[in-house]
């Protein structure tokens, strides 16, 4: 008998909106099953009406049952012990101030004794390894920190079910593979069954018994994920692992590759690149920022930056990278002005930022913040976006104008945020996390739009975890660690020259085509030099 069934489920939300129809699906006692698909496609809301808690209020037809008996009979102390959710956010799940307090919560929550409490949080901070953070303040910690943090949370509740929704969507590409290897750990080795929400397949098919892809509300390829991702048309619009994009771009035959390594056998079979690279780097603008000596600390014992410099030229698309808590959205705060350096300048067109009024918000600068919630202020999508007609049809948001903002998709709130952000006459546009909750073909779209503005003259820094999408459309990249940025290139030199972060396409094929950052690009020279002739 299956743990988890799906029987066809339909649901719509109060405004009689269908986003899903004719639901089947069956997960295995152990099974590790991956739900993708474009932006809105239903994802998320499949994923909260299996837990009672989380589920969105609308009309549900069709079958949940989980471990033999269906949702609606399911007591809350066993849905709450049985079943686990880990949010996309940390800090929406995150309830208390101390890491130990926050691993108790749930367990006084099911009326554990206290023997049994410790008993529980004492193996399951040794199982995730968090000892030395095990005392800390929860608010203190990285983003990487309090995902694992909320997953060992609902782990300590020892649930046979694990629900993730997006959950390395926030998190830095080193933060996100370590938390993915965590969960190999609670699949493999306590046998919890796990159904994840992810764009990652770079990071997380390698793990998956079972890939089901979404489209529109329905279930349009459900299985095993070598045969799912071979399966599915237009390959492109889904956010499949580089070496498989690479794989069916060069029409290979055989097992189809899914992780770095199988990626790196399968081109092996290629020559060598001999010329000069693909991309021409363009030349620098005139300098419209400038970074001098930057110190900033939210607090007098946590210094942010210690001495950061960075120029930024006009017409640009500059990325910067790091880890959780770097400091990368603290840096754009404070070129939109909203924070003041403790010491060093911040100059625009050699002007002292805080010498600038209205003037800043009015004409000069646009912000996209990490959460695009921040930006909504209206009722309605239609009311948002009411001076944003040409952008409104790139983003494709007709049919949303209807609803209030909150009640979008992740995907959907950020095509709306940047539709508000990218449409103003602004001639630097700081964007945080840009591509969160977009998939392939939305990327698509908004690195048009980006080049576009860049073709105007505008310039753009983007902080991102995103490397494919920065690899793409940046010109320059640099990595903040440790209060200062440790390098700063142009998107070659920097992409190619990293181990860790650079691309999954790079590190593919970096021993034939050291500077290909992408799978088009690995794609197009393979084809160009063609395959070593065997010899007989």
């Amino acid at each position: 008998m299956a743990l988890l069934e799906i029987k066809n489920l339909s649901f719509y939300f109060e405004n009689n909106k269908a986003v899903l129809k004719d639901i089947n699906l069956s997960l295995e006692a152990g099974e590790f099953a991956v739900i993708t698909g474009p932006t809105g496609s239903g994802k998320s809301t499949l994923l909260s009406l299996v837990k009672k808690e989380p589920a969105p209020k609308g009309k549900l037809t069709g079958e949940i049952i989980f471990s033999g008996k269906a949702r609606a009979d399911l007591s809350l102390f066993f849905a709450a012990s049985e079943i686990g959710f880990v949010m996309q956010k940390p800090e929406n799940q995150i309830v208390t101030d101390k890491v130990y307090h926050e691993l108790a919560f749930g367990l006084e929550n099911l009326g554990l004794k206290r023997e049994e409490i410790e008993r529980r949080i004492g193996e399951t901070v040794s199982f995730f390894g968090i000892d030395s953070w095990f005392r800390k303040d929860t608010f203190t910690l990285s983003g990487g920190e309090k995902q694992i943090l909320a997953l060992a949370s609902i782990m300590a509740m020892r649930p046979r079910l694990l629900l993730l929704d997006e959950p390395t969507s926030e998190l830095d590409p080193i933060a996100a593979e370590q938390f993915l290897s965590i969960l190999e750990k609670i699949n493999k080795e306590l046998g919890v069954t796990v159904l994840i929400v992810e764009h990652r397949l770079d990071y997380v098919l390698s793990l998956a018994d079972k890939l089901v892809v979404l489209d529109k509300g329905k279930i349009i390829a459900s299985g095993a994920p070598r045969d799912v991702v071979l399966a599915l048309e237009n390959f492109e619009d889904f956010a499949l692992p580089s070496a498989t994009k690479i794989f069916r771009g060069l029409k290979g035959a055989g097992a189809c590759p899914l992780t770095v390594k199988e990626g790196a056998l399968f081109l092996s079979q290629y020559k060598q690149q001999i010329d000069p690279p693909l991309r021409k780097e363009d030349k620098n603008g005139k300098k419209i920022i400038q970074i001098r000596d930057l110190w900033f600390a939210y607090q007098k014992t946590e210094e942010v930056f210690r001495g950061l410099d960075l120029d930024v030229y006009e017409g640009e698309i500059l990325a910067l990278v790091g880890g959780n808590g770097s400091g990368k959205s603290t840096l754009l705060k404070l070129l939109a002005g909203f924070y003041k350096p403790l010491l060093g300048k911040i100059l625009l067109w050699g002007r002292n930022l805080k010498s600038y009024r209205q003037e800043l918000y009015e004409e000069i600068l646009a912000y996209l913040p990490q959460n695009p919630q921040d930006l909504f202020l209206e009722t309605t999508v239609a009311f948002e976006i009411i001076q944003t007609k040409k952008l409104k049809d790139l983003f494709a948001l007709e049919e949303l104008l209807a609803l209030h903002p909150y009640d979008l998709s992740g995907g959907e709130q950020q095509r709306l945020a940047l539709s508000k952000v990218l449409f103003k006459e602004a001639e630097v546009f700081l964007l945080d996390e840009p591509t969160k909750g977009l998939d392939p073909k939305w990327k698509r779209k908004l690195r048009g739009i980006l080049h576009e503005l860049k073709s105007e003259g505008k310039t753009i820094i983007m902080v991102t975890h995103d490397l494919d999408f920065a690899a793409k459309v940046s010109d320059r990249a640099g990595l903040i660690f440790d209060g200062r940025l440790v390098s700063l290139s142009t998107a070659i030199a920097f992409f190619s020259g990293n181990t860790f972060y650079t691309t999954p396409a790079n590190r593919i094929a970096r021993n034939l085509y050291p500077e290909a950052l992408t799978a088009e690009e690995v794609i197009a020279l393979a084809e160009k030099h063609g395959k070593i002739i065997q010899n007989s």
